[in-house]
């Protein structure tokens, strides 16, 4: 088999003819050298033919040989080819995982948002993104862009509030969480949330912005939809006297 697929890897049956006799002599270093010529030499070759060779090189060389470091750089030369091939990137995803090569992670991820149709798709793989920043990188400021990025897309809800009420307290950004709450307040629906909400803003205001007509406007509201509520008389009635003495 030398000699033939050193002359043209690419003739029909050679990639199937190999896979073939490595499956029957379990020798699959020899197989993988053949496989390697022809993957080297996939200038001209119609990208069909070369995106299969060096699909099933890669996938020897993490299934067979165990070389993580290869199959990588092979599956790499998939998408130089082919950007968008779903078996490259699925497998390029869990090498990087398997190696902790977070950068290259959030990279192919991104190839993955930018080739989602579905908004709701797109949010799940951004906030893929913002985890990945946030635990693995603890690279706070790009894992709250993340999630801005998400709040442009498909608007602002719950679940951005969560990560965003960590990533900013993390980061001590209290105007942009105080303004990020001012916001969430607008789609609130019951009394409850606004509640919570607006006594949440009342700390930042007096803990964080030193802004104590900005808590007492917050107490006042809570207690205009709840006018026997405990800790907002008590927040603002403490404000009022502070005020009274200065």
């Amino acid at each position: 088999l030398r000699p033939i697929f050193g002359e043209d890897p690419y003739y029909v049956g050679a990639v199937d003819l190999l896979l073939e006799v490595g499956k029957q002599s379990r020798q699959w270093e020899p197989i993988v050298e053949l496989l390697d010529v022809g993957a080297d030499q996939g200038d001209g070759v119609d990208d069909d033919l070369y995106v299969r060779l060096v699909l099933e090189l890669a996938a020897l060389q993490t299934n067979n040989l165990k070389n993580d470091h290869e199959a990588i750089r092979r599956y790499s030369q998939v998408l130089e080819r082919a950007p968008h091939n779903e078996t490259a990137l699925d497998a390029l995803e869990h090498l990087y995982e398997k190696t902790a090569s977070w950068f290259e992670l959030l990279q192919i991820i991104e190839v993955r948002v930018e080739m989602a149709d579905d908004a709701s798709e797109r949010c799940d793989l951004i906030n893929r993104q913002s985890v990945l920043y946030e635990e693995k990188l603890q690279d706070f400021p790009s894992a709250v862009d993340a999630q801005l990025r998400i709040i442009e897309e498909a608007g602002l809800d719950g679940a951005r509030i969560v990560a965003l009420r960590r990533l900013y307290a993390q980061t001590e950004q209290f105007s942009e969480l105080y303004g990020l709450l001012g916001e969430y307040v607008d789609v609130l629906t019951t009394d409850e949330e606004l509640i919570d909400v607006q006594l949440e803003l009342a700390e930042i205001a007096m803990e964080h912005l030193a802004d104590p007509e900005g808590a007492i406007d917050h107490f006042r509201t809570v207690l205009a939809i709840q006018q026997d509520h405990v800790s907002a008389r008590m927040g603002l009635e403490s404000l009022l006297d502070n005020e009274m003495v200065r």
